[in-house]
C-alpha cells in the first residue's frame, strides 16, 4: 500500500501476513463483489501480455488473477509496492510473478511502455495522482489498459472508517479510555504487589491502591459508557471489549506490556485509517478525473459505482493509453 509519509506502519501490518488493507474483514483475500470486479476484469487480459500491480500489498489481487486464469494463459504478472514486505509464501516464487517492494509509484523503475495493463486496487489514490498516473501512462504501451478500483469520499466504507477514527481519536485523547486504563492497571499491580505484605505501612499502601484503582474503574467505565453512546456500531465491532476482557482477567499476567503493545497496535490502526481516509477521492477529483487522465495521455472509457448491499463501497476507473 502506497502512502506519502510514515510507511512503517504499513511495513508492520504487511508482515503480519495480511492479505488486504482490511485487516481480518477478509480472512484470505478480497471476497464479494471486490473479488467478482476483478474475476471479471482478469478474465478480459489477452495471452502474452505483461500487468503491472500498483500498491500491491500482499500480492491480493495477483493471487485472484492466478485463481481464475489457467496455465495456458500466460501472463507475466509484476506487483510493487511503497512497503518493505517479506513474503514467506512462496507466492513470489512463480515463474510469472514478480514482485518488488521499496518502489514509490510516482517514480516507476520501469522503461518506458513495458506493459499492457496497469491495475491497482485500494492504492493508487494514496499517492499524487499527477505524478501516478502520470507514470502508469508512461510504463504502458500504446492501447494498453489502466483499471482502478478506488476508495471514494461518499463510499459506506470511509463513512464507517471515518466513524471509528473518531472513536479511536477519542479513545486515545488525554485523560480518556487508554490513559485511565494505564492507570487502573498501574494501581493493580501496586494493590497486588502489597496485598501480601504484612507491615501495617504496606497494608496502608494497599488500601490506597484499592481506593485508588477503583476510581480510575470508575472513570474509565464514564468513559467507556459516553464512548458507546456515540459509537455504539462501532465500539462492539473492535476487538477493545475483548481485549478489556481479558486484560483484567487472571489469564494476562504480564498487564502492563500487554496494554503498552495494544495501545501501540490502536496508534498503528489509528495512521492507517487516518491515511485510507485523507486518500479517498473528493468529489471534485472524480468530477476532474476524465481530464486528468487526458493530461497524462489516458482516455476514460468508464467509470462506475462497485456496489454490494451495503451500498457504494468504491469507485471503479477504467482508461486507455492513446499516445
Amino acid at each position: 500500500m502506497e502512502i506519502k509519509n510514515n510507511n512503517q506502519h504499513w511495513n508492520d501490518y504487511w508482515s503480519q501476513g495480511h492479505k488486504t488493507s482490511f485487516g481480518s474483514a477478509f480472512t484470505n483475500c478480497y471476497e464479494g463483489v471486490i473479488k467478482a470486479t476483478w474475476l471479471q476484469y482478469f478474465k478480459t487480459l489477452k495471452s502474452n501480455s505483461k500487468v503491472l500491480d500498483l500498491c500491491t500489498g500482499n500480492a491480493s489481487l495477483l493471487r485472484i488473477a492466478k485463481e481464475c486464469l489457467n496455465d495456458e494463459v500466460k501472463i507475466d504478472f509484476t506487483g510493487v509496492d511503497y512497503a518493505d514486505i517479506e513474503t514467506a509464501d512462496g507466492f513470489a516464487q512463480l515463474n510469472n510473478i514478480q514482485l518488488v517492494f521499496g518502489v514509490n509509484i510516482e517514480q516507476l523503475p520501469f522503461e518506458a511502455n513495458s506493459f499492457d495493463y496497469v491495475i491497482s486496487n485500494f492504492g493508487i489514490e494514496y499517492s499524487d495522482l499527477n505524478k501516478s498516473l502520470a507514470e502508469a501512462s508512461r510504463v504502458l504501451s500504446i492501447g494498453g489498459k489502466l483499471e482502478l478500483v478506488c476508495h471514494c469520499y461518499d463510499s459506506t466504507i470511509i463513512n464507517s472508517n471515518a466513524n471509528e477514527l473518531a472513536m479511536l481519536n477519542l479513545m486515545l485523547s488525554e485523560g480518556n479510555v487508554l490513559d485511565n486504563l494505564k492507570a487502573l492497571i498501574k494501581a493493580l499491580v501496586i494493590r497486588e504487589k502489597n496485598k501480601l505484605q504484612a507491615s501495617a505501612s504496606e497494608q496502608d499502601s494497599y488500601q490506597e491502591a484499592c481506593q485508588l484503582a477503583e476510581n480510575f474503574r470508575h472513570k474509565l467505565n464514564d468513559n467507556i459508557a459516553i464512548i458507546d453512546n456515540s459509537f455504539t456500531k462501532a465500539l462492539h465491532e473492535s476487538e477493545f471489549l475483548a481485549f478489556l476482557k481479558y486484560l483484567l482477567s487472571k489469564q494476562c499476567q504480564d498487564k502492563e506490556t500487554t496494554l503498552r503493545a495494544f495501545k501501540n497496535s490502536m496508534q498503528a490502526h489509528n495512521s492507517r485509517l487516518s491515511a485510507m481516509i485523507n486518500a479517498a477521492l473528493s468529489m471534485n477529483q472524480l468530477t476532474s478525473v476524465s481530464e486528468l487522465l487526458k493530461e497524462n495521455g489516458l482516455s476514460l472509457l468508464n467509470i462506475k459505482d462497485v456496489v454490494n448491499e451495503d451500498g457504494k463501497i468504491a469507485c471503479q476507473i477504467s482508461a486507455k493509453k492513446h499516445t
